[in-house]
Order: structure tokens, then sequence, then C-alpha cells
């Protein structure tokens, strides 16, 4: 795509039903300059215990772009390493009669008895090592943050939460900021209206989520849309020795990493040292 164009998509179904988008124009966007953290202390509640939920707030500065009327979208991952022990599993028919059963991702077999057996290696661990990614909640729009002389600050993006897991090793913050035409824009403020305030019963309702597509030779009515962006990307790692205090490694999982964690993949990412 180049900026300053517009861009349609069309849709054929099977049974032959035509769908085509409203054109969208390909804005440009502004960049990210930096990314910062900061720790904040928290506390929440489990099982009627509190225990620490700390957390790093991440934040961007930047500009939104050479319009004097942008409208943006940042979308933040953050991914971790951890590691499991899926060669310790065991399975017990009795409490009293635990049996070695490595998954076989693990790479190890038992050689000799079950209970009474020694593990051996014969391949390398697939589901050992894995890296996992946190998604945001909902979309991040500039909204009221919008600014119209094109420079922003301190804008949170995210949260890394602070725990055995997540500081294992270090973590991986990513922020994407696209641009927006004001039809995509108000398309995903609905969509976050709706998601933050889900839980809320006392929350008006809010607008039906429709977008820009449109049936063509069918009054069939489709919720989507199309939507042409720049995308400027940047990335910044938290180090385990930037939380304030020591990380007691506390969380033995003997299950795969790829079946304890959600998100989780043993594909290292490429920026990860």
């Amino acid at each position: 795509g180049q900026v300053g164009n517009s861009y349609h998509i069309r849709l054929e179904t099977a049974d032959g039903k035509i769908y085509e988008s409203e054109p969208d124009m390909l804005n440009p966007t502004g960049d990210i300059s930096d990314i910062t953290f900061e720790y904040e202390a928290r506390i929440t509640e489990e099982n009627f215990v509190e225990v620490p939920a700390d957390v790093f707030n991440i934040y961007i500065d930047g500009n939104a772009g050479p319009l004097q009327e942008s409208f943006t979208r940042w979308k933040f991952k953050g991914t971790y390493k951890v590691f499991t022990y899926p060669e310790l599993y065991e399975r017990r028919i009795s409490v009293y009669r635990p049996f070695k059963d490595p998954w076989p991702c693990s790479g190890y077999i038992v050689v000799g008895a079950p209970n009474g057996g020694r593990l051996e290696q014969v391949a390398d661990c697939e589901c050992c090592e894995c890296w996992v990614n946190d998604f945001e909640p909902s979309p991040q729009l500039s909204d009221n943050q919008l600014v119209r002389s094109g420079d922003f600050r301190s804008i949170k993006v995210g949260e890394a939460p602070i725990n055995s897991s997540t500081f294992y090793d270090k973590y991986l913050v990513e922020v994407e900021q696209m641009s927006m035409s004001r039809t995509a824009f108000e398309f995903f403020r609905l969509v976050r209206s709706q998601k933050e305030n889900a839980s809320n019963i006392f929350q008006s309702t809010f607008g039906e989520i429709i977008g820009n597509i449109r049936g063509v030779n069918t009054s069939e009515e489709i919720a989507g849309i199309f939507w042409a962006s720049s995308t400027k990307r940047k990335t910044k790692f938290i180090q385990r020795s930037d939380v304030p205090y020591p990380i007691v490694d506390i969380e033995v999982s003997k299950q795969p990493c790829l079946t304890r964690y959600d998100n989780s993949t043993n594909q290292k990412p490429a920026e990860w040292d």
C-alpha cells in the first residue's frame, strides 16, 4: 500500500454472495520515539488472602504524524520466556504408587520398570522452553489523548505483571502505532466499549458493531472492518534486574510449556538474544 491511496476489498462466497468494503484511505502515521516503564506495587485478593500483584506500567512517547487531525491505534504485546520440566511428570494409580510418565515431547523415556526405572534422554526437548505472549485486553485508541500539535507524551499502552514466570529471564515489550481513518476509529471505539463494559450490569449498551462491509447482491448484513494503515513498531526489553527486589523462583511445572501457558510457542522471537 501507498500513503494517500484508498483501498477496498471484494468478497465472494461459495454460494455467489458478493460483499464489498467502502474505500479506506491509507493515512501516514508518526514515530514512536521511546518506550519507558515504571514500577507499581499492587495487592490483589485470592481466596480471601492478599497477595502481591506488582506490575510495570509501560508508556510511549512519539508523534501522531503530519496530518492536522490524526486517529491512532496502539497495539501492545508482551513476551516472556518460561521453562518447564515435562520429563518429571508422574501419573498416580493411587497416592502411594507414582509412575514416571514423561511427556513424549520432553525427549525422555523410562528405561526399566515404570515405577522404578530411570529416565533416559533420547531426543531434544520440544516443550521445555517456550515464549509466552501477553496481548492487550481491548483496542487502545488516541481518543482524548489525540494531540493536534502532533506530539504525545507518556501514553500508557500496557502492563507487564511481575512474577517468577514473567521474569524468569526478561520481558519483551512490542508496541505498534497504526494510522486510522475516522471510520476505522469509530469501529474500534465501539469494540473497545463493548469489551470494557461487558461485565458491568449497570453500563448502558452501545451501538451495534457493523463496520464498513456491505452486500452487493444480497441484503444480508456482515459485521467487519476493512482498514488500511501505516504502521510503525518499536521494542524494548525489561530486564529481571529492573525488578526492585529479588524474585523467588517457586513454580516447577511438570507440564509441557505449550500446555501450561496460553498463547505460547517454542519458536524463539527474532529479537530475543
